[in-house]
């Protein structure tokens, strides 16, 4: 009560301050229902990135099968918190509207009043309705963007990285820092640094490759052919690449989730395109020799969830090709990212 602020004269709280205040909660329950009720009914409904226009998902009795893979990331999690989020919401609704007499007059950006600017409690949480504002336009619950989230390509590549993060560590990899998503804020990192003993390796998740220019430093990964600063799309964004550093020696590994099975990247030749993207057309620059070289580069696998067995481009009959070719499994059942240890550790 001694923060919230209020008229003397007029003995009242229903006052711009307080209806920003209530305006956020509505949003916060209002989006928080609609999430809830697309679990309660199952409506997701996959989309589909545009890499994912020419490749058929996997399908098992006619029915997407993620079932298991949104109750372990998504649904199980996500609704507790959400009835947590909402109990809290509705208590302080119910103070605002009931006790205080706030008149709900719409979705009010926050705005620093001369009262507010003075204020540490009101401060504090219109910087939160910021954050919560900036995800999307609270009319219709949920930014076009980060719908994003609830498409199968996205969902199992946040599968992926936290499989990726848990490997690695149970590999005895220290996590050292990291560094929030620029989109996804504090909820996905952009970036992941570990280190073993005299070993650093940084975990990327859509770390954007650049054509060569001014601003190339040394030992960086460049696209040899995103050269058209006018280009909309001038630039690769692999889903996700680790670089290892042992003293001078640097080393990358680049990966793909694709949420397919491995007979439908057979089909399309999507280990062909990730060749094609991820080896052909990039390089690591030299400063001191000003050259760029493809050496450093010593994989570029497609991760999958279905199949019977993974894929690889070179023949079983050859000796050991550099790069590695190939794709890996990985599922709620199935975890073949040992292979990417034993990379990593060579």
């Amino acid at each position: 009560m001694d923060n919230i602020q209020r008229e003397n004269y007029i003995d009242s709280y229903n006052l711009e301050e307080n209806k920003i205040l209530l305006g956020g909660l509505v949003s916060i329950k209002e989006n928080l229902l609609v999430i809830s009720d697309a679990i309660d009914r199952k409506i997701y409904r996959p989309t589909y990135d545009k890499e994912y226009k020419t490749i058929r998902p996997f399908y098992k009795s006619n029915n997407f099968n993620i079932d298991d893979l949104y109750a372990q990331l998504t649904t199980s999690g996500m609704q507790k918190r959400i009835d947590s989020v909402l109990t809290h919401t509705d208590n302080l609704l119910y103070f605002l509207q009931r006790k205080l007499n706030i008149d709900f007059e719409g979705f009010i950006p926050p705005k620093l009043t001369p009262f507010a600017r003075k204020s540490s409690f009101y401060l504090t949480v219109y910087n939160y309705l910021e954050d919560w504002y900036s995800l999307g336009n609270p009319n219709i619950g949920i930014d076009h963007d980060l719908a994003k989230i609830r498409s199968t390509s996205k969902i199992y590549e946040l599968f992926t990285m936290y499989k990726l993060i848990d490997a690695l560590h149970k590999d005895g990899w220290k996590i050292t820092s990291s560094v929030e998503h620029p989109f996804f804020k504090r909820f996905i990192p952009s970036q992941i640094n570990f280190c073993k003993e005299d070993s650093f390796l940084n975990l990327y998740y859509e770390k954007k490759i650049l054509g060569f220019n001014e601003n190339t430093q040394h030992n960086d990964l460049v696209a040899l052919n995103k050269n058209n600063p006018k280009s909309q799309y001038n630039y690769y964004n692999p889903d996700f690449v680790l670089v290892k550093k042992v003293q001078d020696d640097i080393s990358y590994y680049i990966f793909d989730s694709k949420y397919s099975s491995s007979n439908t990247l057979r089909t399309h030749k999507v280990l062909d395109s990730l060749y094609e993207k991820y080896f052909s057309n990039m390089a690591i620059y030299d400063q001191f020799n000003n050259i760029l070289d493809k050496r450093s580069i010593k994989c570029v696998n497609a991760i999958h969830p279905f199949g019977d067995n993974s894929l690889t481009k070179w023949s079983n009959k050859l000796p050991q090709i550099v790069p590695d070719i190939s794709s890996i499994l990985l599922s709620q059942d199935v975890n073949d990212l040992s292979k990417v240890l034993s990379l990593i550790n060579k």
